[in-house]
């Protein structure tokens, strides 16, 4: 409405198809205020045609940052923006993936684009194989307790390395998620067949898998101006 009563046409959205919602943090409601969103969430959807909508209670149900790789919403080279700050956690599958305001996010939805400084890249090479009671999370939280709650501001975070390459799709979800706990733009760590393997068993994907291969050379092209960082795993 806010839009509206500027002068912008917002009429209809620049590609719908490109565009899923799901109904979480919210739910289910515990005041009037957030039950009333969910209601206008869904009024938003119909009226903009958009299908991906995952609603709360209906068998579909998740949180954004596990609906985007477990229902295989974003591939390798995507540039995918989504409106929470953990948006970071999805560059574990290769995609620029990070967090907008939602002002930003509203030009998305009506351009399709949007204005980026490109971050410079600082490269996480890690060696080795954690040990059997050693985490992802215990891993990202030593890496931000060295570099500092601050240490990645406006920065990509780039993992890579032997630890990478024996880690599980879900663990480098959990180092990608918690880059936005060291201010880092995003997070990312570059597909191999491992991503490619997770995505392809969670829908008929193969045909964007090959499309996004292109994408994904020229999207890591992005990542400028690298400054490399070891951690021994054992």
């Amino acid at each position: 409405d806010k839009l509206k009563n500027k002068g912008v046409d917002v009429s209809k959205l620049w590609d719908p198809s490109k565009v899923w919602v799901a109904e979480d943090h919210f739910v289910p409601s515990a005041e009037k205020v957030s039950a009333e969103n969910i209601v206008k969430l869904s009024n938003f959807t119909k009226n903009y045609g958009i299908e991906k909508h995952f609603k709360y209670g209906m068998g579909q149900y998740g949180i954004c940052h596990t609906l985007s790789h477990e229902e295989a919403m974003v591939m390798p080279g995507d540039v995918y923006v989504g409106g929470d700050s953990h948006t970071n956690t999805t560059g574990a599958l290769g995609a620029f993936a990070c967090g907008l305001g939602h002002t930003d996010i509203a030009y998305v939805l009506l351009n399709g684009q949007i204005w980026f400084k490109v971050p410079e890249t600082d490269y996480f090479k890690l060696n080795g194989k954690l040990p059997d009671h050693v985490m992802a999370k215990d891993l990202i939280l030593k890496i931000i307790g060295d570099i500092g709650t601050d240490g990645g501001n406006y920065r990509t975070m780039q993992f890579g390395g032997s630890g990478i390459d024996e880690m599980s799709v879900e663990s480098r979800l959990t180092l990608c998620n918690m880059t936005t706990e060291a201010g880092a733009k995003n997070g990312i760590v570059e597909a191999d067949q491992k991503v490619v393997d997770y995505l392809s068993s969670r829908g008929e994907v193969q045909q964007m898998l090959k499309c996004s291969k292109v994408m994904m050379m020229h999207n890591m092209q992005m990542f400028t101006s690298m400054k490399h960082l070891r951690w021994n795993l054992l």
